[in-house]
């Protein structure tokens, strides 16, 4: 049996009538009863599904080096995991897959930094950035995130970010064999993003696009 708490207007426990409440990160929701749920197939729901599941890998890939220190902060009533699905929502190409060219790694009110020069040479991303400030909230001690997806895979690898600054001008990184495809046209993508030294400002990302050397598997 459900139950209401505090009133009419308080918080519902379980089925009352036509709806089911309960509780996510301490907040009371409520949803409407569904007793036949169906699961339909058609080719637009499977194509929805099959692209926020491609998002849901790259979120999971990079949860703790990306997402929680970019997103977490800003995220209001939601996980910054559940923010970051929220803003990449419509980065779709025409046949519904994910556009990783449209892929938002963060979103904030700092300018984005472009990416001057990358590349992948047996393993190793070098990656090179401006250190030139621009708008007004950028700052030369802002913290580097970077994240490197695989186009054929689509899986992702970030290093710990925030171990390069802005100042520094550019970092080489270390990706790891699983990332890149056996097959040497095979786009990889690479995202830059600042945040504030003290986490209170993020800047939006930019995105390369480069044709990886394959990793040798092991």
């Amino acid at each position: 049996m459900g139950k209401i708490y505090q009133g009419i207007l308080g918080g519902v426990s379980k089925r009352v009538g036509s709806v089911v409440g309960s509780s996510w990160k301490g907040i009371p929701v409520v949803r409407s009863y569904q007793p036949n749920v169906a699961n339909p197939r058609t080719a637009k729901q499977i194509a929805n599904r099959t692209f926020f599941k491609s998002l849901a890998v790259i979120g999971s890939d990079v949860l703790s080096e990306v997402i929680k220190p970019l997103w977490d902060r800003g995220a209001i009533r939601q996980s910054g995991y559940n923010a970051f699905i929220q803003a990449n929502k419509d980065a779709k190409n025409d046949d519904g897959t994910l556009d990783l060219e449209k892929l938002i790694i963060s979103k904030g009110k700092m300018n984005e930094t472009s990416i001057g020069g990358a590349s992948l040479n047996d393993g190793e991303l070098n990656l090179d950035w401006s250190v030139v400030l621009q708008g007004r909230y950028q700052q030369s001690g802002d913290k580097a995130y970077v994240v490197v997806v695989d186009g054929i895979s689509g899986r992702a690898y970030a290093p710990t970010g925030g171990e390069v600054t802005r100042e520094e001008g550019g970092w080489k990184i270390d990706l790891p064999s699983f990332l890149i495809s056996d097959d040497g046209d095979a786009p990889v993508y690479v995202y830059l993003s600042f945040i504030r030294d003290d986490g209170s400002v993020i800047g939006n990302s930019y995105v390369t696009k480069l044709i990886a050397n394959p990793i040798p598997q092991g």
